[in-house]
């Protein structure tokens, strides 16, 4: 049995390794490895400091934390060298001297580390020759790489030893024709403009030539992923997650390439819910769920009980009734078992969680007019947005969207349409190169036209106009019908309705173009018995539904 591998991380305290460390570090024990560092000296009574970063450094794998800090201290002066840092300063004269005796051969036993935000080029110059991995502390994504890495250094340095190199792996993957794009994308700054043009041009090469499994997939998906959110691209995303399914249908399915299939089609889910495909998304997700079960892992389970949780929440809108309250409390069972799961870890994950319970609790609020729940949905969606305050992206406009809605709805008028007017401006920028920013800013313009509707009117059509011309050049048929329901109710007097007869049909009818036949019609029907004035109960205005032939297909 292979014994314990040590480690010695060496890093540099900031803003960003103070954040990164922690996590590298418990990352590396999870993965059987023994970590040094210096973050625990208070509690480890070294004898001789020095003695003891000599013998790390000259003995163990080092993984070097790049940061801004630490490049400062590779640079600083020698002769006029800066009073703190000075155990740092002695660490990166010995990390040097490591480098000059190894050379540039394989195996190398210093690791330069890549927090997010950080490229090779902001390293220290000795660092840039070597190979450079990326660690992102929120998605744990590189720590498998670099596992890697400090066992093939280790492999090497003890074949070395015994006269002989270690052997070759047999389990390697041909080389693809696109393993240049690969390794570019292994080291690329995601948050960087040249990460999409590299995800670019990986899924033209994927789509033309094929792409069998590896292990390279997942990594490469994550990577491009997150670029294509950055832009708000979804045919990219759709793309690269078409290709990782299709090469990993190529596999007989154990534990861990099932929880690699239940990732991509999850993320399938996602893009057929934001093309408005919710049975189709709903299919999917429920396959994830059944690979994530199958492979008994917790957090494969709980993704896929939130992405559940997106789409029953946003099915509820297609039904009335019994129905509805069905979808709700599916919704709801899938949003707060996910919430559990996520909520001891301050991640990507329980931002998406805290936004999935608050969509849940304000669509009961909308159709229950229940408290509780608005001031519940308040406290997620402000959860939600701040977590992704720093991805300015399709999630965090969501959230923002509906702390907007939540705080109307509360009575803020002025602190709602202040957050929306901020959160338009960042969409329209947006708009003109992304898809999915442009229905989102034509939902931002359908939500200050309710908050206009019943003191500015006129102010209120401009934004309905605004925002049916985008879902009309979309074909969001649905959204159409949406925006010039918000215009009848503009002119609801002179079709003789009141507010409750406007709630009442909104609560009956959730297909708006049936419920605008409905209303077009007045107030004239059989069934109530000629005209009527006044108030009309709510069970007149079910069977006047019903008397409409519903012709319109309501897809979800």
């Amino acid at each position: 049995m292979r014994r314990k591998r040590k480690i010695f991380i060496l890093w540099v305290r900031g803003d960003l390794s103070r954040v990164v460390v922690p996590v590298l570090d418990l990352e590396l024990r999870r993965h059987k490895l023994d970590v040094e560092m210096d973050r625990v000296l208070k509690t480890s009574n070294r004898a001789s400091l020095a003695q003891w970063m000599a013998n790390n450094i000259e003995n163990l794998v080092v993984i070097c934390v790049v940061t801004p800090e630490l490049a400062a201290l590779f640079n600083c002066d020698e002769d006029a060298p800066p009073q703190e840092h000075k155990g740092g300063q002695w660490e990166i004269r010995m990390l040097i001297q490591r480098l000059y005796e190894h050379g540039m051969g394989d195996g190398c036993p210093v690791i330069p580390v890549l927090p997010p935000g950080v490229d090779a080029e902001d390293g220290p110059m000795i660092l840039r020759g070597l190979e450079n991995t990326r660690f992102d502390h929120v998605t744990g994504e590189g720590i498998d790489t670099i596992v890697k890495r400090v066992h093939n250094a280790y492999d090497h340095s003890e074949g070395v030893v015994l006269g002989r190199l270690p052997a070759e792996d047999k389990t390697q993957v041909p080389t693809q024709p696109w393993d240049g794009l690969t390794e570019k994308l292994r080291h690329v700054d995601p948050c960087h403009p040249h990460a999409y043009e590299i995800g670019m041009a990986w899924v033209r090469r994927a789509l033309k030539k094929g792409v069998s499994h590896s292990s390279d997939l997942l990594p490469v998906f994550k990577r491009i992923r997150l670029a294509a959110f950055r832009v708000d691209d979804l045919v990219l995303l759709e793309q690269i997650t078409d290709i990782c399914l299709k090469a990993v249908e190529q596999l007989d399915l154990d534990d861990e390439s099932r929880v690699e299939k239940c990732t991509y089609l999850l993320n399938k889910a996602f893009v057929l819910c934001c093309n408005h495909k919710l049975s189709m998304a709903q299919v999917v997700a429920e396959q994830a769920y059944g690979l994530a079960c199958a492979a008994r892992d917790a957090a494969s389970i709980a993704r896929a009980k939130r992405c559940l949780a997106f789409i029953h929440v946003r099915l509820a809108g297609f039904r009335s009734g019994e129905a509805r309250a069905e979808e709700v409390a599916r919704a709801r069972v899938f949003a707060v078992s996910a919430m559990n799961q996520f909520q001891s870890v301050d991640s990507e994950d329980k931002h998406l969680a805290a936004l999935a319970m608050a969509e849940v609790h304000f669509t009961e609020y909308r159709y229950e007019r229940n408290k509780r729940s608005l001031d519940e949905a308040a406290r997620f969606s402000a959860e939600a947005a701040k977590g992704f305050s720093d991805q300015k992206f399709h999630w965090y406009d969501e959230a923002r969207l509906l702390q907007s809605a939540v705080a109307f709805e509360q009575g803020g008028t002025a602190g709602a349409t202040k957050l929306l007017d901020e959160t338009l401006l960042d969409l329209r920028a947006r708009a003109e190169r992304a898809e999915a920013c442009t229905e989102l800013l034509a939902n931002g313009h359908l939500l200050r036209a309710r908050f206009w509707v019943p003191r500015r009117r006129g102010d209120a059509q401009v934004e309905i106009g605004a925002a049916r011309a985008i879902f009309d050049k979309l074909n969001r048929r649905r959204m159409v019908a949406e925006c010039d329901w918000l215009s009848f109710t503009c002119d609801r007097k002179r079709y003789r309705f009141g507010a409750y007869d406007i709630r009442a049909l909104e609560r009956n009818c959730p297909n708006p173009v049936r419920r605008l036949k409905v209303a077009r019609r007045g107030r004239t029907w059989s069934v109530i018995g000629g005209l009527l004035w006044g108030r009309i109960d709510d069970k007149y205005w079910k069977r006047a539904i019903q008397e409409t032939p519903d012709d319109d297909n309501d897809e979800c």
